[in-house]
């Protein structure tokens, strides 16, 4: 029931923020202008897209959005993959993830159950828990 929750907070998120760009945005007010669609980027990387991959699930694809179910396992690198799409997040477990990008630079971020962040297209990574669990439902921008 939760998971469920979590996709249609997600869906509803990805609704407003679909293509969106500031179209006003100040100390008071943030206004986004949803009425441009960013469509998928070529792959020219050489790199499999982010998904499918080993591990994910697909609860939903439909004209607008594909929804992935995702469980990182520890010490268990993803492949290295581009992401193609703009992609919605909603975590719903507590860990930490190191992500490597091609050129080797890394990084490692939090993520706390129910934290949602919104990640652009054009990525190039792998990445892998070092603390904790997670897992997370992504929701794929077409």
């Amino acid at each position: 029931m939760l998971r469920i929750a979590f996709a249609a907070a997600a869906l509803s998120i990805a609704a407003i923020s679909w293509g969106a760009e500031p179209a006003l945005d100040n100390d008071r007010v943030s206004v986004w202008d949803t009425t441009q669609v960013l469509p998928p980027l070529a792959n020219t990387t050489g790199y499999p897209l982010a998904f499918p991959r080993p591990h994910a699930r697909k609860l939903l694809e439909n004209d607008k959005v594909v929804v992935w179910s995702y469980t990182w396992r520890p010490h268990e690198p993803t492949p290295m993959h581009f992401h193609d799409k703009e992609a919605l997040v909603v975590f719903e477990a507590t860990g930490a993830l190191q992500s490597t990008t091609a050129d080797g630079k890394s990084t490692v971020s939090e993520y706390r159950f129910g934290d949602i962040r919104f990640n652009g297209r054009d990525r190039t990574h792998t990445e892998v828990l070092v603390r904790g669990n997670e897992r997370a439902v992504i929701t794929e921008l077409k």
